[in-house]
C-alpha cells in the first residue's frame, strides 16, 4: 500500500510527479494510477517499482491539499 503525504498529493495532482531522495512517483489522472520507480544507482536512472490504483483528486477532496 502507497502512503502519500498531503504535500505529495498536491504535488501529483499539479505537476503529475512527486521526487524524493531515491524515490519518484508519477500519477496518470486518466487511469487514476500511481507509480513508484526507485533510483538504480548502477543505471543511473529509475525502474518502476510498484503500481497502485489511488484517486489523487478524491483523497484531495477528503483530506484537503495542505502543502
Amino acid at each position: 500500500m502507497i502512503k502519500l503525504t498531503d504535500k505529495m498529493l498536491c504535488a501529483l495532482s499539479t505537476r503529475g510527479r512527486y521526487v524524493a531522495a531515491r524515490r519518484m512517483y508519477t500519477y496518470n489522472p486518466a487511469e487514476k494510477v500511481v507509480h513508484v520507480w526507485e533510483r538504480n544507482v548502477e543505471l543511473g536512472d529509475f525502474e518502476e517499482v510498484t503500481r497502485q490504483r489511488y484517486d489523487v483528486e478524491a483523497q484531495i477532496a477528503m483530506r484537503g491539499c495542505k502543502a
